[in-house]
């Protein structure tokens, strides 16, 4: 793909500038993964924490939610969960009890900071395609 600037001016049309930007798909790609990759430990960490501050009866707990909380990068995006059979329970709670949304805030805490570094990546890229 490319992108051709024209001037038209007085009735006349000249090429002005013409970008080429094969590769820049690819680029951004790998860098959004790179990035979200090094987003998904920081994540997880925070909604083990969030989970063990939230626990009603700490002594009781054997762990299996904390260690269940993963994360995985698709192509386009970072997904945080708790895979314990019981988790969506505990995140989301139940009529018997209050959910502890300690994957949702954590993923809610690191939104701003990830958009930030989105933005940053993809001017960079850009930048690094328009100077070719």
């Amino acid at each position: 793909m490319s992108l051709r600037l024209r001037l038209n001016y007085l009735g006349k049309s000249e090429v002005v500038d013409d970008v080429d930007f094969t590769g820049l798909r690819e680029n951004l790609r790998s860098r959004i993964q790179a990035m979200l990759n090094s987003y998904g430990p920081l994540i997880s960490a925070n909604a083990r924490a969030l989970l063990r501050q939230r626990m009603l009866h700490p002594e009781k707990s054997t762990g299996r939610l904390g260690r269940s909380i993963r994360f995985r990068v698709t192509p386009s995006r970072l997904v945080v969960y708790a895979g314990a059979p019981y988790g969506g329970f505990v995140e989301e709670g139940t009529r018997f009890m209050s959910g502890k949304h300690m994957v949702e805030e954590s993923v809610a805490g690191y939104r701003m900071e990830i958009q930030r570094e989105l933005n940053r990546i993809v001017e960079e890229s850009i930048k690094e395609t328009i100077r070719g």
